[in-house]
């Protein structure tokens, strides 16, 4: 099991957050990722910024399973791939993903850590 399938979401006036299921025999630890949300991403979910609390560090699969769960809107922008993290083998074509301004590298295993602020920068395309 991902990371994000030991959450439970609802929603808050900063997003959508994730919490930790209670009754859980694991360790808890509180890992609250922000997420900055981009260009089509930011225009079709209406938000700036979702902010995701899980109970173990995520990887950015995990991250984005999160996202498809809370925003239901991502999985058209970003694929139906998102919605099954853990068989993710790639991230989703044409989407950038920043950590503190800083490029990740394109792994869907790529750990993220408590704190972390994610920047998604969705491919533009048109005419």
């Amino acid at each position: 099991m991902t990371d994000w399938q030991h959450c439970t979401l609802r929603q808050s006036c900063a997003g959508f957050v994730c919490q930790p299921i209670t009754g859980s025999n694991r360790l808890v630890t509180e890992c609250t990722i922000t997420v900055e949300l981009t260009g089509q991403l930011q225009h079709h979910l209406q938000h700036e910024q979702l902010t995701l609390d899980c109970s173990q560090t995520p990887t950015l699969a995990g991250v984005l399973g999160a996202l498809a769960i809370a925003a239901p809107a991502s999985i058209g922008i970003l694929g139906e791939a998102i919605t099954a993290p853990q068989e993710l083998t790639a991230l989703p074509p044409g989407l950038l993903i920043m950590r503190q301004q800083a490029m990740l590298p394109r792994d869907p295993q790529t750990a993220v850590s408590d704190g972390d602020r994610l920047t998604l920068i969705p491919m533009i395309s048109g005419g």
